[in-house]
């Protein structure tokens, strides 16, 4: 074998031990890598949320429309509170009003019926002098007869018999007005028994009866009014309910990554996608770490600065399937390494 071949078989047997040796240690690489993800608690995949991102701006939209919800459900509480207080107030009015009214009727009804008492027992009273004036008209009546007799036989004068008259006279006015007096009476005691009798149910005064009408319409009026009393409240109750389930919304919505964004004041922002099994590792102010090949020579270029709670799906960068997580939002010293595949937090990959 000649020096050339020999060189040449020399060179063969080199560039096949380096391909020997590149295939050996990338699948040492590659091993080393599966063993690293699958060991490894602390990697995160990082992405760059925008605010034209479609999610980013259907959160927003979502947010200004429960705040929206939020803020003429208030509105309309506050009235509802306000109206409710001016019914209450109303209410213990009427209230008042009614039982003063009662009290007064029950009262005029007492004084009504000692009265209508005291007046029947002057009616017997009142007949028996209408009967004494009835005997003493029948009298004057024949002695008026006697009179004009013996003035026209001379007996008497006749000035004596123009003051004889005036008496008989005077005592008939006064047992008509006596009469009179009675049947005032009378209609007295009628009135103040109609008016007992219509308080008490009946219908024989009017006078009454307007007494009557006036505290049904209030009772109507406080009957209307704690029943308008009654459904506010259960308005009120229901708008409080949905105001907090309004309010539970708008937080929940505002505690996710894509409100954020839509809020912020930045075009976009770096977050990172946490799967569940790394979790313990996501906490505000971890520092973040960015390294070369995945796995290699790493270095610090920021830190964690908000942990969120819903759940987001994300890509493994290795094994290549869906996994379950969640995201955590970063402030990077070195923008670009937003860009990187993965990164790690609390500290680089296991001894690298």
């Amino acid at each position: 074998m000649t020096l050339f071949q020999k060189t040449v078989v020399s060179l063969y047997r080199m560039l096949a031990s380096i391909i020997l040796v590149g295939v050996l240690a990338a699948a040492l690489g590659y091993f080393a890598t599966i063993i690293i993800y699958t060991i490894n608690r602390e990697w995160v995949a990082p992405i760059i949320l925008t605010k034209s991102s479609a999610r980013v701006m259907a959160t927003g939209a979502e947010a200004f429309r429960a705040r929206q919800a939020v803020s003429a459900l208030e509105v309309s509480r506050d009235s509802l509170r306000l109206e409710i207080s001016l019914q209450e107030r109303q209410q213990a009015e009427l209230r008042n009003l009614l039982g003063r009214f009662k009290q007064a009727q029950q009262v005029e009804q007492r004084a009504s019926t000692d009265l209508a008492g005291r007046l029947g027992s002057l009616q017997g009273a009142h007949r028996s002098h209408n009967r004494q004036a009835d005997q003493l008209n029948a009298a004057s009546r024949a002695m008026q007869i006697t009179i004009e007799k013996d003035l026209k036989a001379g007996l008497i004068t006749k000035e004596t018999a123009i003051r004889s008259m005036a008496q008989i006279i005077s005592m008939d006015g006064a047992a008509t007005d006596s009469r009179l007096n009675t049947v005032k009476l009378d209609e007295q005691v009628r009135e103040l028994q109609d008016g007992i009798r219509t308080i008490e149910g009946g219908a024989q005064s009017t006078r009454a009866l307007e007494s009557v009408s006036r505290l049904s319409a209030l009772e109507k009026e406080l009957a209307e009014t704690e029943i308008l009393l009654l459904k506010n409240r259960a308005d009120l109750q229901n708008k409080t309910v949905e105001f907090e389930k309004l309010q539970a919304i708008v937080k929940t919505v505002e505690a996710t990554p894509y409100f954020r964004i839509a809020q912020g004041e930045t075009e976009s922002a770096p977050f990172a996608f946490v799967p569940y099994e790394n979790e313990r590792a996501a906490e505000v102010g971890e520092e973040v770490y960015s390294c070369w090949a995945k796995v290699i020579f790493c270095s610090r270029v920021g830190t964690v600065t908000w942990v969120g709670s819903d759940e987001e799906r994300g890509f493994h960068p290795v094994f290549q399937r869906d996994i379950r997580g969640f995201l955590v939002q970063l402030e990077l010293d070195e923008p670009n390494a937003a860009k990187d595949q993965v990164l790690y937090l609390g500290s680089a990959p296991i001894w690298l």
